[in-house]
């Protein structure tokens, strides 16, 4: 190879070391670029949807057909799918029955509930709660069963295991079908919080530009199942005495009326437990409560930590939505001249009940030598032993007809004034929660006496009858001032 050949060759690998060395150092520059450029974390937003405390029958329990005087396989599942823990000893449940077919006992949450949700009394959860509950001298309680969060996800899931057992066939229904019905009672709580613009400039009167503006913000859930559906920024003008009364001065305070629905399954029972322990559980959740604390929750809200007056306190949810009016006090309201944006929090809380059911049917065992043991109780009526029947009658429309009779005890006297004023019937034809909705007006019987199954006692469509004889009496007032 002479000289030239090789200073070019030489040339050649030099132009190559330099163009890799080159590449090698923009990646190593654009490496230290993206490590240096700070990455936005991904933040899960455990607040949504519709649910709080959630019972459900595992499928196939109870099965499709249970033999008579027979235990019957229930196995149930208590999920907290909403974004906020609860105190299982604050939860109450029950399982029904109807009491001519089946036996329910009391089946308490603390009898029924797996053991991993027992606590040590100093609430450390129990490693092997069987081995350490027999220990003399051991406190155990129930423990939180936890919402969605980091740690779980998915909130936590207990399993319940109720007893019930079938009683021996009366009558002459060959396989009679009966239901189960299982009741979840428990406080929970709605939660929202969201930047809003505190418009001092609500009418342009400062035309410089402003950074923000009030506008009606809409949401769709919060994890709960009460929701804040909207929340409108309304500000509005007024005038704060000045110390030493040198005049007023003219602010702008700050005022948000807030939507909220129930969007669950469910009804509001009332806005806290009343009374202590157990039986004030049983009490609140068994609506042995006065009728106008019936559907009223709490609501709480404040500004940048600064706490607002909401009216009213203790809001009503009849129908769809309720709306809440929350507003800053006078001696709060700040003195600028710039709009600005502010963090709103809201708190709504309740007591919040759901009902669940499930059929199945019952079938004789086989009778040999065609015994005829059961034949006294063939004329024995299904009604005879159902509450919800007073001489063969449905007692919703017995006492209706009958309110001052021995059978018909705890009838209210707020439905016997719906009857006496607009001479509207009672009737089985409502679901729980139209039932708590219509309780206030006096136009539904709150209980599980008066009707049987899951229908409550009321007057159907009774919003509509009530306008239509409203129309009806203005109709024949002016047809009698007229002399027609």
């Amino acid at each position: 190879m002479n000289n030239k050949s090789f200073e070019k060759n030489n040339l050649l690998n030099k132009k190559i070391i330099i163009k890799r060395v080159g590449l090698i150092s923009i990646l190593l520059l654009v490496l230290l670029i993206s490590s240096c450029t700070p990455k936005t974390p991904f933040i899960e937003d455990y607040h949504t949807g519709t649910e709080g405390l959630v019972l459900s029958f595992v499928d196939n329990t109870p099965p499709a057909k249970v033999f008579e005087e027979e235990t019957i396989p229930i196995n149930m599942k208590l999920a907290n799918l909403g974004a906020k823990s609860v105190p299982l000893d604050k939860v109450l449940f029950k399982l029904r029955g109807d009491s001519f077919y089946t036996n329910v006992p009391d089946n308490k949450l603390s009898d029924v509930i797996d053991d991993s949700f027992f606590a040590n009394a100093d609430n450390t959860a129990s490693n092997n709660f069987l081995d350490s509950f027999v220990k003399e001298g051991q406190n155990y309680v129930l423990r939180t069963i936890n919402g969605k969060s980091y740690s779980y996800p998915e909130g936590e899931t207990a399993w319940l295991y109720p007893f019930a057992e079938t009683k021996k066939i009366k009558g002459t229904r060959e396989q009679p079908e009966t239901e189960l019905f299982g009741e979840i009672c428990y406080p929970y709580e709605t939660d929202l919080s969201t930047s809003i613009c505190v418009d001092v400039n609500p009418y342009d009167e400062d035309k410089r530009a402003q950074v923000c503006e009030a506008k009606k913000l809409v949401f769709q859930d919060q994890g709960a199942p009460i929701s804040i559906l909207s929340v409108d920024n309304i500000p509005q003008f007024v005038n704060r005495a000045e110390p030493g009364g040198r005049g007023f001065v003219r602010l702008v305070k700050p005022v948000f009326e807030i939507e909220i629905s129930n969007k669950g399954s469910g009804v509001i029972v009332t806005d806290s437990i009343k009374g202590e322990g157990y039986q004030g559980l049983e009490d609140t959740c068994g609506m042995n409560i006065p009728l106008q604390e019936i559907n009223r929750f709490n609501i709480e809200a404040s500004l940048s930590g600064i706490k607002l007056d909401c009216i009213p306190e203790k809001p009503y949810l009849k129908g769809k939505s309720v709306i809440v009016k929350c507003e800053m006090k006078l001696d709060d309201v700040q003195l600028t001249t710039h709009n600005y944006f502010d963090e709103l929090q809201i708190n709504v809380s309740y007591i919040y009940k759901d009902v669940i059911s499930t059929s199945f049917e019952i079938m004789r065992r086989f009778r040999e030598n065609n015994d005829d043991s059961n034949q006294d109780s063939l004329t024995y009526s299904e009604q005879d032993a159902n509450p919800a029947y007073v001489n063969g009658a449905l007692r919703c429309g017995y006492c209706d007809d009958n309110p001052n009779s021995d059978d018909c005890e705890g009838w209210p006297s707020n439905a016997q004034e719906v009857k006496k004023k607009y001479g509207f019937n009672f009737e089985c034809a409502c679901s729980q929660k139209t039932c708590y909705e219509l309780a206030a007006s006096g136009a539904c019987v709150v209980g599980s006496t008066w009707c049987p199954g899951s229908n409550y006692c009321c007057v159907p469509d009774f919003k509509n009858k009530v306008d239509a004889w409203t129309q009806a009496q203005k109709t024949t007032s002016t047809t009698t001032s007229t002399g027609g």
